[in-house]
């Protein structure tokens, strides 16, 4: 019997480190390369420009959240300074999404706080399938 792959490996594919839709946010915000060809992109919460190691795929809601733990509109490219040390900067980031995308999608993300969403890990496949296209097509 084949075993398939669960939610855990591809929810890891996702958002682990060097998962596709975290490459791909980085790619997606980043507004430079550097001389070897990876992203530079402003914190969303700073607005430092930061590349490399320094520079991380940012949840403004906690991916244990998992109705929006995949979702674009709650992952941005934020330095590592406001994501690790100072707690992902949660107002300031609020207050940047809300110029973004407008009250209406902030709430929408914040709705999910305390909400279960149990995801297949075909669901899970689907979405990274997407990201990993979305991945291709920003690089290029």
């Amino acid at each position: 019997m084949v075993k398939t792959k669960g939610v855990a490996y591809w929810g890891n594919k996702l958002i682990g480190s060097g998962g596709v839709l975290n490459e791909y946010v980085k790619w997606r915000d980043s507004t430079d390369l550097t001389e070897e060809g990876k992203p530079i992109a402003p914190c969303i919460t700073c607005g430092k420009l930061v590349s490399s190691h320094s520079l991380h795929a940012g949840h403004w809601i906690s991916r244990r959240h998992k109705g929006v733990a995949y979702d674009p509109h709650n992952l941005h490219a934020q330095c590592a300074g406001c994501n690790k040390w100072n707690n992902g900067e949660p107002q300031m980031y609020e207050d940047v999404l809300r110029e973004m995308y407008g009250d209406k999608e902030v709430d929408r993300i914040r709705s999910w706080v305390g909400k279960v969403r149990k995801w297949k890990p075909y669901e899970l496949e689907e979405l990274y399938n997407q990201y990993k296209e979305k991945l291709n097509n920003v690089r290029r």
